[in-house]
């Protein structure tokens, strides 16, 4: 699948996201287009009624996803749209991004970190 079908497929399910009537050749200026496009989409969902965008294991999350992940964290306004990240931080290597990238996320004041411990070996059996 191309990149155009493939933009075309996103656009049919997201119309807000559909084609523009010209491309961007600034990579940067067409990811700004883009985040703000989603930004939009989530506020107008939260709209409709309230809503939570989970997006787990963010261990494995690219640049990309992480710096969206911020943009909505810092500028999505609706009160009715609950942005809830997960991430295994046990076994994270020396140098890995999501501990700065928390950090970054705990500036804003509408953000709450909260650790979880692991389950003991009863309680796992009781979930089990």
């Amino acid at each position: 699948m191309t990149a155009d079908e493939i933009a075309s497929e996103v656009a049919r399910l997201v119309p807000e996201l559909g084609p523009t009537t010209r491309r961007e050749e600034d990579p940067g200026l067409a990811r700004a287009i883009l985040f703000e496009q989603l930004r939009g989409v989530a506020e107008r969902l939260g709209a409709e009624q309230p809503r939570i965008l989970a997006v787990e294991d963010l261990q494995w999350a690219d640049a990309s996803t992480r710096d969206l992940l911020l943009f909505l964290a810092r500028n999505v306004r609706s009160a009715r749209l609950l942005l809830l990240l997960t991430c295994r931080t046990d076994d994270l290597p020396p140098g890995h991004p999501f501990p700065a990238f928390a950090a970054e996320l705990e500036r804003g004041a509408n953000v709450r970190r909260v650790e979880l411990s692991g389950l003991t070996r009863d309680e796992v059996a009781e979930q089990a």
